[in-house]
């Protein structure tokens, strides 16, 4: 059984969806200073939900469908959630064949501070065929990079234009194996990316979510 670690003033934002068959998501922290109620739950919602849709989207493959969004309240175990189903068809528009579904980009979280408990990554999944070099299948080009980063420079931007106090974030919620009494807070200063493909045996079709 997990252990759950309070995040005080934080919000779990994750995009869910499915690519090839394969369940997949990504997830953001959000802290605020706003009362986290289900209302400002569901705003958070509605603010990923059109970043996804109408940002994220012209740079991801067409073979991956995002399914909900869903904003919980990590400040204590029986903080509200709340689910957005989305609309059909609310994914890539890409029309090129995406990567494999094992085949994932990272991006990475930046903060000030250094040290496994002060960085943080999500990954984009849905990735294009049309992103990889030319002769260089492991590798993705650089307008592609450029434009991931654009990307989430532009989630930030949504996201203070609805709660102007907020920021993103690092959230450790252990050190040394451990569980943190609570989690500690790192604001995100920037992202970069790595623009070499990995990928993940378990993340197959048939091999597991």
């Amino acid at each position: 059984m997990s252990t759950f670690v309070p995040c005080a003033r934080t919000v779990h934002l994750e995009a869910v969806g499915n690519l090839l068959g394969q369940a997949c998501e990504t997830a953001f922290h959000w802290v605020t200073n706003e009362v986290i109620s289900e209302e400002f739950l569901s705003d958070a919602c509605d603010v990923l939900d059109l970043w996804l849709r109408g940002t994220l989207e012209s740079h991801v493959s067409s073979h991956l469908a995002f399914t909900k969004v869903i904003a919980t309240d990590l400040s204590s175990q029986n903080g509200p959630s709340y689910i957005k189903t989305l609309e059909a068809n609310s994914g890539g528009v890409t029309e090129a064949t995406g990567l494999p579904s094992n085949v994932a980009l990272a991006v990475k979280h930046n903060t000030l501070k250094r040290g496994r408990s002060y960085r943080g990554r999500n990954y984009l999944m849905g990735i294009p065929i049309a992103a990889q070099v030319n002769g260089d299948a492991d590798t993705i080009t650089v307008a592609y990079v450029s434009d991931y980063l654009l990307d989430y420079g532009i989630l930030v931007t949504d996201l203070n234009a609805f709660d102007s106090d907020g920021y993103l974030c690092v959230a450790s919620k252990f050190h040394n194996g451990n569980p943190r009494t609570l989690g500690e807070i790192t604001p995100v200063v920037s992202f970069s990316i790595n623009d070499q493909l990995d990928s993940q045996r378990r993340r197959l079709r048939g091999r597991g979510a």
